[in-house]
């Protein structure tokens, strides 16, 4: 033990021999053994956002639709969607391109008479993956 403690040191030799299925006498109150990081837990899928389809209009020759879901909900810029038939079956997807309180708008390649024929959609909170924070990073 004392030949050890000359080569590695006091420290080491101390997590060497220290019991590790509890906290020593001389540890601190919240003290972690044996080195490594511990995994942070599963990050849970956010949960789809239903909304009507409040307006529909033509923008630069493709359809718009404000939808009645927006930052209130949890909706962002970027977020996948589809809107759906009156039986629930999506039929043109789209992506969020601006959000506000209680509604976001989106470009969809859907004529009036498809929105007509259902007036739901679904905002895929689930999909989405927002962009990785730059915040402190050097480049």
């Amino acid at each position: 033990m004392l030949e050890l403690q000359r080569t590695l040191g006091n420290a080491a030799v101390t997590r060497l021999v220290q019991r590790r299925d509890r906290p020593a006498s001389t540890d601190a109150p919240g003290a972690h053994h044996g080195g490594g990081h511990h995994a942070a837990p599963p990050k849970k899928p956010a949960a789809d956002i239903h909304a009507r389809v409040l307006r529909y209009d033509i923008d630069q020759g493709t359809g718009r639709v404000l939808m009645s879901a927006g930052t209130d909900q949890g909706v962002q810029v970027g977020m996948p969607g589809s809107l759906l038939e009156e039986n629930g079956s999506e039929y043109v997807d789209f992506t969020v391109e601006s959000v506000r309180g209680a509604a976001c708008e989106a470009h969809v390649h859907a004529t009036q008479d498809q929105v007509n024929r259902g007036s739901n959609a679904i905002i895929k909170a689930s999909k989405f993956q927002p962009p990785e924070s730059q915040e402190g990073k050097e480049f």
